[in-house]
Parts: C-alpha cells; structure tokens; sequence
C-alpha cells in the first residue's frame, strides 16, 4: 500500500513538474574561443527566430567568422562572404520590439536609405557587448545570451563560428523572466500606430504620456504639422502648435532618432535653453532624423503602423490613445 502511496505521489510530482515547465529554443554558437548560448526569442520574433534555427539545422554557418569586431559595442558574423555584404539572398521583415541589452542577439541590415523597411539580413547577426539603447527601435532583436559572456567578450576579427546547434529545453516557470512591454496605441482615421514607449530611458516623459492618455487628453486632437520625409507632429488641444497641459518636461535626452521614433517637441533653444520639453505635444519620424540627436527627447518607438505614419497629413485625428501592458516573451534567468 505505502509503495503504490510511493508511486503515485512521485507521479503527481513529475506532472505538475512538467506543468510548472515552459518550452524554451537555445542556439549553441561554438566558436574556436569557446561555445556562446542564446535563447531564442520565438514569441517576440518568431520569424527571425525560425530562420536562424532554419539556417543553424543546414550547416549554413559552419566556418564562418566574425568580420567586424566594435570592441564595447557588437561583435558580427553570419557573412558567408566575410565582408558584411553577403548571405542567403533574401532578408526577413523587420520585428522590432526588443532593447538591446548586454548580451543581446540582433540581426545586422543595411541603412534605410536603401532599405526604409528595416528588413534585416538573411543571416548576419550580431551580439551586444554592452546596453545599446542608441540602437533600441532600429533593429531586430531576437535573442539573448545566456551563457558564455565571457567568451562573447574575447573575440576577435576573423574567429571562426565551428559550428551552431539549436536545443529545446525545458525550463521551470520560476526561472522565467515576463518580458513586458507598455505600448501605446494611437487610433487614427489613417490607421492605428503602436509606440513602445521607453521607460528606462526617458521615464517622465513616458510617465506623462500614459497619464494624459489615461485621461483622454489626446482623444479628438489632430495632426496639426506634418513635414514629408521629416515628421508628423500632433497633441495641442489648440491645432496650431502652440497648446498644451500648462507645464512642460524636463529633458531627457539621449535616444535616437530613428525612423519611427516617438519624441516630445518643444520650444527653441533661445527662450528654453534647458531643452524642457512640450508638456503633450509629440512627433513621430518618417525618417532617421540624426540632426535632432542629442536636442530632443525621445520617449519611444514605433513597432508597427509605419505604413500609416507615412500617411498621416495635416488634419488628421487621433480617435484615441490607450496604453497597453504586453508580455511580449519570457527570458529564462540562469543566475
């Protein structure tokens, strides 16, 4: 009788075991420096994710190297040329969500000169090095290292990749970190955009974002400037660019402007030498804008609605903005 008590209960644990346990992808990087381990983000970039294990399962990357080592920034590789110009001969829509952060694991493509899309290499991909915010919003993050940092950090222009192996593994739930992101939905008659909005970076313009959204603040405003190829800009309860809550916001300046990015405008450097921002009104960039780098504050990103930015005119409304609290994926926590 205790034996069959014995059994069952080893049993009932070995099921909620695998219950409390979640499914995760690792990528195995071997390189002749040692093995780097990525999880692979398949919720948050599931087709960046499925063409590298695509590309991992066909030997694509054995022998390859790293072409380009920017020591404190990324090391790359992924280039069956070596040069940074070559791959698999097509590229993957762009999925930009994810910071980098140290470790990071992010796919390479060219500038949006050529490519306003943002699609990313077919297979060249690179590792961060350190927190990267300046790139947050510009390209596609898929992964994050989880073990071997410190082989990341020792490589060297023209180390070899031996070889890249995918594992499934599972993990238990309390290992596993709930990446969320706050996004901002701006409902137009255009479409709808969606911001995510930076909250390490830029918190009390985000602060004030999601509490004038709250309040229905935006609800009925218009676009009242757009510039082709530069911005759109809206928020004034006035229409004519001069309106607002009654306050403004210190700066907080230091993101890029990327295309897509979500900034606060303000007034001139003449009567606000602070560079205190517009207490609502924000613009959102058709292009990289690199001359207002380190002038204005960038508070966010938009990760999908491009297509409706570029069409936004002078006049158009904003039906609403809501905030929205997403887990987007889940980083496994090995320490």
């Amino acid at each position: 009788m205790y034996r069959i008590i014995w059994l069952l209960t080893i049993s009932l644990f070995l099921t909620f075991q695998s219950i409390w346990a979640t499914e995760i992808t690792l990528a195995h990087i071997e390189t002749n420096k040692g093995t780097i381990t990525c999880q692979l983000y398949t919720k948050a970039a599931p087709l960046h994710s499925q063409n590298f294990i695509k590309l991992a399962n066909e030997g694509f990357y054995k022998g390859l190297t790293f072409h380009r080592v920017v020591q404190g920034f990324v090391i790359q590789g992924g280039d069956p040329e070596g040069t940074g110009m070559g791959g698999p001969g097509y590229t993957i829509p762009a999925e930009i969500m994810l910071p980098h952060k140290k470790g990071g694991l992010a796919m390479a493509r060219t500038g949006d000169e050529v490519n306003p899309d943002r699609e990313s290499s077919g297979s060249q991909f690179y590792i961060d090095l350190n927190d990267l915010p300046q790139l947050d919003g510009g390209y596609t993050v898929f992964g994050q290292t989880v073990d071997g940092m410190d082989v990341v950090e020792t490589i060297a222009r023209r180390d070899k990749i031996i070889d890249v192996t995918i594992e499934t593994k599972e993990v238990p739930d309390d290992q596993l970190k709930p990446i969320e992101l706050t996004v901002a939905v701006i409902e137009t008659n255009k479409g709808t955009i969606e911001c995510e909005l930076a909250e390490e970076y830029a918190p009390q313009h985000c602060q004030n974002f999601i509490k004038l959204a709250k309040e229905g603040f935006y609800d009925g405003l218009t676009f009242h400037r757009v510039v082709p190829d530069f911005v759109i800009q809206g928020g004034d309860p006035e229409g004519t660019g001069r309106g607002g809550p009654g306050y403004t916001i210190p700066a907080e300046i230091g993101l890029i402007h990327h295309r897509g990015a979500l900034a606060a405008a303000r007034t001139s450097d003449q009567v606000n030498p602070e560079r205190r921002s517009s207490g609502s009104q924000y613009y959102i960039c058709h292009k990289p804008l690199p001359q207002l780098d380190g002038k204005y504050s960038v508070f966010g990103f938009t990760i999908k609605g491009l297509d409706v930015v570029d069409k936004i005119a002078v006049g158009d409304v904003m039906k609403s903005v809501k905030i929205e609290k997403r887990i987007v994926d889940y980083q496994w926590v090995t320490e």
